[in-house]
């Protein structure tokens, strides 16, 4: 409970810019849980995330690899496949492989997740939606930015189902995603719609 607490504080540390801080606590964190040994393989699974996000902005994104490649199997083998947890660090490991530019094992490992997520839950099951709306980023890596564009706008439009009323706020960033793609495919007009929205 204490790893945690320190851990909770380091994700507070980064979100207002204490790095130093985060850095600080979430050291303490890891400090308590390699006290744990196996014991502690529940709670390393959801600290290393926090891990990770320190390592990413201290810019040490192949360090930052290395940690998630290590949450996603701690994950897996906790929760399984189809759990929020494990999905939430295959997000991060295929958002940072695009952001390190490797984009051919980007598409793999989306290949690859897509198909496990398929093989334990269903080909209709929400988490493979899920991951099918944000193949935006790979497409967009790959400069198919009309497909990009395809997948924005079917994101947009699953996230105002989901979020509707007060939480539109939340669909945003996805609008200025897509104004950002159709700028850069040349259709001001799009980009203007998805800024007015």
């Amino acid at each position: 409970n204490v790893a945690g607490q320190y851990s909770n504080l380091g994700d507070l540390q980064m979100d207002t810019g204490d790095i130093p801080g985060a850095e600080i606590s979430i050291g303490r964190s890891m400090a308590i849980i390699d006290t744990l040994g196996e014991g502690g393989n529940y709670p390393r699974s959801i600290v290393l995330r926090n891990v990770a996000r320190l390592q990413i902005l201290q810019g040490q994104l192949d360090t930052a690899l290395d940690t998630i490649n290590e949450t996603v199997a701690l994950r897996t083998e906790l929760f399984g496949l189809d759990n929020a947890r494990t999905q939430d660090a295959r997000v991060t490991l295929y958002q940072l492989l695009i952001d390190l530019g490797r984009v051919e094992e980007a598409r793999a490992e989306y290949d690859a997740i897509v198909d496990e997520v398929i093989a334990a839950t269903s080909p209709d099951d929400p988490a493979v939606a899920k991951w099918r709306l944000m193949e935006w980023e790979l497409h967009e890596a790959e400069g198919q930015l009309e497909e990009a564009r395809a997948d924005l706008e079917a994101e947009v439009l699953d996230q105002v189902e989901i979020f509707g009323g007060p939480r539109y706020i939340l669909v945003a960033e996805t609008y200025v995603q897509l104004a950002d793609v159709c700028l850069r495919l040349d259709d001001p007009a799009c980009a203007e719609e998805a800024l007015q929205n």
